[in-house]
């Protein structure tokens, strides 16, 4: 607490009031998660979403795509070289962003590249379904 009585340790006090699931649910506030920062450039038919992924090595993340989903997944962890950890300023642990992509592109052949902490997801768009039902004449 700080001299006015306020708790300062704000991952500890949502936890006793409102409990692990809480926590589970929501682990944005209370730091169960690295945040992944991104942003998502467009160019015709092509999107490309960049991700802050710094420390992480190409082959810990996993990428999903479906329909107008991208999704991250992967651990981040920093070297501790046999040291105790004193102070957190880096946000350690498994790592989850999901985004929802402005339409919907082609599972297959999604390309990637990384370099100097930062992944870029390259996404084709799908052309629009632009058949239409025909009317039977029997229907005129």
């Amino acid at each position: 607490m700080n001299k006015s009585g306020i708790t300062t340790n704000w991952d500890r006090s949502v936890h006793d009031l409102l409990g692990e699931d809480f926590s589970q649910e929501f682990p944005a506030l209370v730091k169960n998660h690295a945040e992944v920062l991104a942003n998502i450039y467009e160019s015709g038919k092509e999107l490309i979403c960049t991700f802050s992924l710094p420390g992480l090595k190409e082959e810990e993340v996993d990428i999903y795509v479906e329909h107008n989903l991208l999704e991250l997944r992967g651990t981040l962890s920093v070297d501790d070289r046999d040291f105790r950890l004193v102070q957190e300023g880096i946000l350690q642990g498994p790592i989850k962003r999901t985004i929802e992509l402005p339409y919907p592109v082609f599972e297959e052949n999604v390309q990637f590249n990384y370099e100097r902490g930062l992944l870029s997801v390259y996404l084709k768009r799908k052309p629009r379904s632009t058949s239409r039902k025909k009317k039977s004449r029997d229907h005129l």
